[in-house]
């Protein structure tokens, strides 16, 4: 009988398995970014997750990215705005976000006009098409910045006194190593659409929208961030 019980489990394990919605992700996503920033041994809410690995993705500890933005504090000494970004994915998102906070010539072409943007970024030679996610903030401009040699752009946003900055690559970048990812951000948007990390005050927000990696950071919590965001249309 036990047996049957079994196959029949296992027969079905498809159908049983649900979707969790998109608020309750939310919500353990922000529980784990908290414990995150209270200690980087692993906590009860992350042990849960594991658990539900499937559906979830698998928190960044808050050390991993203390040390990613040490390397960046480092790289805007050696490098000027519009030099070269890391070729670290995360590091580059800092980077960006420190570059774009930077001071009020930070923006290099202020619009919120989606075409003009566009043009900005294909006459500086951005070879794909920009995504532009749908944000409750103020789109303020545009910037190009490069890795190993070839431009990105960047859309930079207002919330009231705060900046988001969202870096984009394409997918093609991040194939021919040209861009890496961290393996747990690589993983987490593979196995459940997107990744997220929390440190001091910065937080980290990666997922994939076709064939474009979006990294996003802000100095916005994690709640307040997502909450920027319709997570169930990306």
């Amino acid at each position: 009988m036990i047996a049957g019980i079994r196959s029949t489990l296992r027969k079905r394990s498809d159908v049983l398995r649900g979707t969790v919605p998109v608020t309750v992700e939310r919500s353990i996503r922000m529980a784990i970014a908290a414990e995150a920033q209270r200690s980087t041994a692993p906590s009860l809410a992350v042990r849960v997750l594991g658990a539900v690995r499937n559906t979830f993705s698998r928190p960044a500890l808050a050390g991993a990215m203390v040390a990613a933005m040490a390397i960046v504090m480092v790289a805007l000494v050696l490098f000027d705005r519009s030099s070269a970004l890391p070729s670290n994915l995360t590091e580059a998102a800092l980077a960006v976000h420190a570059q774009a906070t930077s001071g009020s010539d930070a923006v290099e072409h202020r619009s919120s006009d989606r075409n003009d943007l566009r043009s900005f970024f294909s006459d500086h030679g951005v070879d794909f098409d920009v995504f532009f996610p749908t944000v409750a903030a103020k789109l303020i401009g545009g910037s190009v910045r490069t890795i190993n040699g070839h431009p990105y752009p960047v859309l930079v946003y207002a919330s009231q006194s705060h900046t988001i900055s969202l870096l984009e690559v394409d997918q093609k970048s991040i194939d021919s190593k040209s861009v890496q990812m961290d393996r747990v951000a690589a993983d987490d948007v593979a196995e459940s659409k997107w990744h997220w990390a929390s440190a001091e005050d910065k937080t980290l927000f990666v997922w994939k929208s076709n064939s474009i990696m979006c990294s996003v950071v802000s100095d916005l919590a994690v709640d307040e961030v997502s909450a920027l965001f319709r997570l169930e249309a990306l």
